[in-house]
């Protein structure tokens, strides 16, 4: 499975959260939409799955065009559900919301957001996700078009690594990475591999 975050919006430009708010693509993220098609080409997936919201749906597109697939959507794949921190800057959120932060703080995977979703309960409808997709291609490679914060939570789940530490794992806009299923279980072949990151020089 290649997990593909979406591109770059206007929101993740300025630091906001953004959770199930439906901000689209700005013009960054249209181009890095676009840049993906050729890495994501070579990997010759079988399916391509997305969140229904709409820059996971616009960062898709381009890449089913490209390779003759139709999106599959499948709402478990959606962004965390921020509930009353929708459009806040984390010190917005630490400055209005300062018991929510203690306990983020304190118990980070099973801490819900006030009106919406904990980590756990995102692990875990995003992992029964991938279970179903395996399970309907075995042996194939598959994209989903997902979001930062789900994506982080299905690797730490791949990884073994605690919900609380899935801010180790850097997860950019536009950036692939990948998990495969092996005779020995779960191998994270490589996270966050992004024209960024490689512009920059680093390898």
């Amino acid at each position: 499975m290649i997990l593909v975050r979406h591109g770059r919006t206007a929101w993740n430009d300025e630091g906001r959260l953004m959770g199930r708010a439906d901000i689209p693509l700005d013009t960054v993220g249209l181009g890095q939409a676009e840049g993906l098609v050729d890495r994501v080409r070579a990997l010759a997936p079988a399916a391509i799955i997305a969140s229904p919201l709409t820059r996971t749906m616009a960062t898709a597109q381009p890449l089913a065009d490209a390779l003759g697939l139709v999106i599959e959507t499948d709402s478990r794949w959606v962004e965390v559900d921020v509930g009353a921190l929708e459009g806040l800057t984390w010190a917005a959120v630490e400055a209005d919301f300062p018991d929510f932060h203690a306990r983020m703080h304190r118990d980070p995977g099973g801490t819900s957001r006030p009106f919406g979703e904990s980590d756990i309960e995102v692990r875990d409808r995003a992992v029964a996700a991938f279970a179903d997709c395996m399970a309907r291609h075995p042996g194939e490679s598959v994209v989903v078009v997902s979001h930062g914060g789900t994506i982080r939570a299905v690797l730490a789940w791949a990884l073994g690594v605690p919900l609380g530490e899935k801010w180790r794992l850097i997860v950019d806009n536009a950036s692939m990475s990948a998990i495969e299923m092996t005779r020995r279980g779960l191998v994270v072949r490589f996270v966050n591999h992004s024209e960024r990151y490689f512009r920059a020089g680093n390898g």
